[in-house]
């Protein structure tokens, strides 16, 4: 678990990790040195149960850094990682530990609103296709894996948000499962960065809006750094994949750098064939409004994560 101003949420937390029907062997909280309560709430916990182990950065290293040196200190064979705000259900390692299997992470749906009483399950959290993952990573808060992958540091390093290097990482080694439930409960509140994302963009949430909007957002971001090494990073590691899924995110990420009209007809074109991998919900890509989502969705999609990149 990483930290920083966690304490109002972070007892809740902290409880339903202990609270699990799979015993854990231990829990590392690591945090990035906080201003309010959150470091004694932690040492509370650790004075009293002796699998907790408690650790406080020498300076801010930001939440990238803070998991994955926490991360480092696991000696467990699976590795589950942990917002401070956010709530555990009872079964969610036991579910989890279950169904990994082979692969590299384990995945679950999430639960999302503000309280637990209000809390609704997002059936569409944490997509594992792969051609998708060029669009969007799975929730960093969700994942349990392997303890060779989550520890061997390249797999930190690619894109700007760790989650989302670990979930190409993953496609490209041995892949993700799913359990197709929630596990978690993702805590929507004023200092959360969702919300913070969500409410940063400049037009609303109008699927109108995507479309007069898009092309001036899909344009903004061709000419940011954080897009452009993103793109990059996918190119330069798909080149010379012998599966298909993975020889289209080189594709989607080839046409999405592209600034030239006949670049952008090809990515739209892409998306339209492709849709029923990568559009969320799959049942919107059907017949011919999905054919149209499909075809509008490099623009719709700007449209709503351009801010991401900044």
């Amino acid at each position: 678990m990483a930290t920083y101003n966690g304490e109002k949420y972070i007892r809740e937390q902290i409880d339903s990790i202990l609270n699990q029907s799979y015993p854990i062997c231990e829990l590392i909280i690591q945090d990035d040195c906080s201003t309010d309560s959150t470091a004694s709430i932690c040492r509370e916990y650790e004075s009293r149960f002796p699998h907790i182990h408690f650790f406080v950065n020498d300076h801010n290293l930001g939440f990238n850094e803070n998991f994955r040196t926490a991360v480092m200190r696991a000696t467990g064979d699976l590795i589950a990682i942990s917002d401070q705000d956010d709530v555990w259900f009872p079964q969610k390692i036991e579910r989890q530990v279950a169904a990994i299997g082979d692969y590299d992470i384990c995945t679950s749906l999430v639960c999302r609103g503000t309280t637990t009483e209000d809390m609704t399950p997002d059936p569409y959290s944490d997509d594992i296709r792969v051609k998708t993952h060029v669009f969007r990573d799975i929730l960093g808060h969700t994942i349990l894996a392997k303890r060779g992958f989550l520890q061997c540091e390249s797999n930190w390093r690619g894109t700007f948000i760790y989650d989302w290097s670990l979930t190409l990482h993953a496609d490209w080694g041995n892949g993700m499962t799913k359990v197709n439930e929630p596990l978690v409960f993702h805590r929507s509140h004023e200092k959360s960065y969702t919300v913070i994302a969500q409410e940063s963009r400049a037009h609303g949430k109008s699927l109108t809006a995507a479309y007069i909007h898009g092309l001036g957002c899909l344009r903004r971001m061709q000419r940011m750094p954080k897009f452009i090494s993103h793109c990059r990073f996918i190119q330069e590691n798909t080149a010379d994949s012998s599966d298909s899924d993975i020889r289209t995110q080189h594709r989607f990420a080839e046409l999405l750098m592209s600034q030239s009209l006949t670049g952008l007809l090809r990515l739209c074109i892409l998306c339209m064939r492709n849709r029923k991998d990568i559009y969320n919900p799959p049942r919107k890509a059907q017949g011919l409004m999905g054919a149209f989502h499909g075809f509008f969705f490099p623009l719709y999609y700007a449209y709503y994560c351009y801010m991401v990149f900044e």
